[in-house]
């Protein structure tokens, strides 16, 4: 078999552009007055923060004033709770709507509710992961809000 020989082009350089990730925290124990927390202790309080929905404005108020990955975690979850109860609010409207038709009406809320929750739990787990694993994840249109208040 021949071998071909690779051609090299004088006056050109091949660079490899790395991709910029605004996904990552930068630090996510870094706090504004200086000091540092626990990086395992920030992951935890942002993941948990989208397990108890809305109130996840507590580790906020409460527990991390100054850590900004913390912040944007809560105030984020905080968001996204009050969007599942919003969407709770249209499924049950929707489910007395279909509630009228019988059999029909009832397989559809059925399946309504099944992919309410479904939804839910899905996202729920898989941000609160990102959080854990120190992934700053921007939910679009919600992230733009959250980083507003951090």
């Amino acid at each position: 078999m021949p071998r071909t020989k690779k051609r090299a082009v004088k006056g050109r350089k091949r660079t490899t552009k790395k991709a910029k990730s605004t996904k990552r925290a930068v630090n996510p124990t870094e706090r504004e007055d200086g000091t540092k927390l626990d990086m395992e202790t920030s992951r935890i309080i942002a993941a948990i923060g989208y397990i108890i929905g809305i109130f996840a404005i507590i580790p906020y108020l409460l527990v991390e004033k100054e850590n900004k990955f913390v912040r944007f975690h809560a105030i984020q979850a905080t968001i996204l709770g009050a969007v599942w109860i919003g969407l709770w609010v249209i499924a049950a409207i929707i489910s007395l709507i279909l509630g009228v038709i019988p059999i029909l009406g009832w397989i559809l809320i059925s399946l309504l509710w099944l992919g309410y929750y479904v939804l839910v739990i899905v996202a729920v787990v898989y941000l609160a992961f990102k959080a854990y694993m120190g992934d700053k994840y921007e939910i679009p249109w919600i992230a733009d809000l959250a980083e507003k208040y951090v």
